[in-house]
């Protein structure tokens, strides 16, 4: 069971650089703020490290989430770790 979830610099960087984006585009702090709630809720509720598809790209100690438009990436540290690596936009645009 996961009992600590290791935020990378750069997944921290990410969530607030989508939480800017996110009050740019939509004006609202309430939805830009939804967003990141989920993102990191979502995190939290990660109860096994298997618990998500494993990262074909990375490996078998890499798996990811996807929330809402947002792919996370964490790395199985230990039965009771995680680290989470990043967070990326899937929306595309065309």
């Amino acid at each position: 069971m996961v009992t600590e979830i290791i935020w990378s610099d750069d997944a921290k960087v990410e969530l607030e650089v989508i939480y800017a984006d996110l009050l740019n585009y939509t004006k609202s702090k309430q939805n830009a703020l939804s967003v990141i709630n989920d993102i990191v809720s979502h995190v939290e509720g990660i109860k096994y490290p298997e618990q998500y598809q494993i990262d074909e790209i990375i490996g078998d100690s890499y798996r990811r989430l996807i929330v809402r438009n947002f792919r996370i990436t964490y790395q199985i540290v230990s039965n009771h770790t995680i680290r989470v690596l990043g967070i990326t936009s899937t929306y595309m645009d065309h």
